[in-house]
């Protein structure tokens, strides 16, 4: 499993056009499959409270979908 800040860069990393997204889901795919499921469910439990701000709630949504992209199987750059 990564930390935030490995995931962050990786993520990162993976939007920049000199990265070969085969040869980093190959050095790094486990580990990064790992955290996002981990970040995707966090995420999913936060979205279950009824007590948030509207602006929070569209913030945690467009992560999730952002998340969601890098375990499809051709994950697309998002901006």
């Amino acid at each position: 499993m990564l930390t935030t800040d490995e995931l962050e860069r990786g993520l990162q990393a993976l939007q920049q056009p000199e990265t070969d997204s085969s040869d980093f889901w190959t050095s790094n795919g486990p580990a990064f499959r790992e955290t996002i499921r981990l970040a995707i469910r966090e995420t999913s439990g936060a979205l279950l409270h009824h007590e948030m701000s509207a602006a929070l709630r569209a913030e945690l949504e467009c992560q999730l979908v952002w998340l969601e992209n890098y375990l499809s199987p051709n994950p697309q750059k998002l901006n």
